[in-house]
């Protein structure tokens, strides 16, 4: 079954409503994911009168509890319970929403970062925001809009970065291994300003991180 979703709002059966200016279609394939995979259409009891499918949204109360049941969650460092529970509770699309959102807010700023590394913390249970964290430093310390000495200052500040992580922990790279830092080490060496120095700065974890830069990198295939 095919859909018509009209400027008004309205969602509504192809078949029981012809179609009128401005009406997007949502064919069958698209319709089914919708409805059967996703739940966020759903048809009304009289449909096969009216033809009206609405959008599946969750009520003020399904919400409150969805919140309860994450600050819950969060304070027990379970974010993987809380998707899953917000699923059930919410609906699947409006979970995953929310739980990326959640997970970029306690992210340091760039910027920030690269500014003053003790800012970030890692947490061993979050590998995935030690990634995002680097991540973020190393795409903002190489934004184009920088140029000439701020710009090689900046550089700069993304290798301290990595450097801080490396230095975390007991032993090198015990709190943050290498491999959460390649891409981001690859990604700021790629962006090197003009001024060839800059290297000797922090040439000890530049040659500590190429070779493992380099074997990660997939050859591209020849046709």
């Amino acid at each position: 079954m095919s859909l018509r979703y009209r400027v008004t709002g309205e969602l509504l059966c192809a078949a029981k409503h012809p179609p009128m200016p401005n009406d997007t279609y949502i064919d069958d394939g698209l319709h089914y994911m919708l409805s059967v995979i996703q739940r966020v259409v759903i048809p009304e009891s009289d449909e096969d009168v009216t033809g009206r499918w609405p959008m599946a949204f969750a009520t003020p109360r399904s919400w409150d509890c969805a919140l309860n049941l994450a600050a819950t969650c969060v304070a027990l460092g379970d974010r993987g319970a809380m998707q899953m529970l917000m699923t059930g509770t919410i609906g699947e699309p409006q979970a995953l929403a929310f739980c990326t959102f959640e997970q970029a807010q306690d992210l340091v700023p760039g910027l920030d970062a690269a500014r003053d590394p003790s800012l970030f913390k890692p947490d061993a249970k979050r590998p995935d925001r030690t990634f995002a964290q680097v991540l973020a430093v190393a795409q903002a310390v190489c934004d184009p809009h920088f140029k000439g000495k701020e710009a090689a200052d900046w550089w700069n500040a993304g290798w301290a970065f990595l450097e801080y992580c490396r230095a975390l922990g007991p032993e090198p790279w015990s709190q943050v291994p290498p491999d959460m830092c390649l891409v981001g080490a690859d990604y700021i060496a790629r962006r090197q300003p003009s001024s060839r120095c800059l290297l000797a700065k922090h040439e000890g974890i530049i040659r500590e991180l190429a070779p493992m830069v380099a074997a990660s990198i997939v050859p591209e295939q020849q046709s």
